[in-house]
């Protein structure tokens, strides 16, 4: 039978690393997302409702992106149960 080489306590670690990642990128999200807002009172126009709507539908895509992270994430975790369960029956 096949030797197993994945580590679960590696595996654990790089999804909580990917998490912490995935946090970060959606804090400056926000934080963009609250300049930008700021913005729409003063930055009207043709130009202006073309660039919030460009932006608001990237915002959207970044959004499912981080909790796309979050799920590869969460996949590994469960990855790292099953080995140790593995390992252990």
């Amino acid at each position: 039978m096949p030797e197993i080489k994945a580590n679960p306590a590696a595996l654990e670690a790089s999804a909580n690393a990917i998490d912490a990642n995935a946090d970060a990128i959606q804090r400056e999200l926000m934080t963009a997302n609250d300049l930008l807002a700021s913005l729409r009172r003063t930055f009207i126009g043709q130009r202006a409702e073309s660039f919030f709507r460009q932006y608001d539908a990237a915002f959207e895509e970044m959004r499912s992106l981080t909790a796309l992270i979050h799920n590869l994430a969460e996949e590994l975790r469960q990855s790292a149960r099953a080995l140790r369960a593995a390992d252990q029956g």
